[in-house]
């Protein structure tokens, strides 16, 4: 309820990224090297690319305590939505 957690497929050690607050998680997607992450009521959101430049690590404005976050992918579109 507080990381992004990426396990690697070759079995090699998983790695963690604190979101900084417990929160209810969306499920990830991974989409051209980056994962999504976001978590409802701590209202964060992440995004953990391959490097470092492009990692993004923020809050959400404006989502209730009762948001349902599902993050939907259309080609090359990460979208986060509120159910």
């Amino acid at each position: 309820d507080t990381s992004l957690i990426r396990q690697p497929l070759d079995g090699g050690a998983a790695t963690a990224t604190s979101a900084g607050k417990p929160g209810m998680p969306a499920a990830p997607v991974n989409l051209a090297g980056c994962a999504y992450a976001a978590w409802a009521i701590s209202n964060a959101y992440l995004r953990d690319c391959t490097g470092d430049d492009k990692d993004v690590q923020t809050t959400i404005d404006g989502l209730t305590a009762q948001a349902q976050l599902v993050f939907r992918v259309n080609r090359i579109v990460v979208v986060l939505t509120d159910l």
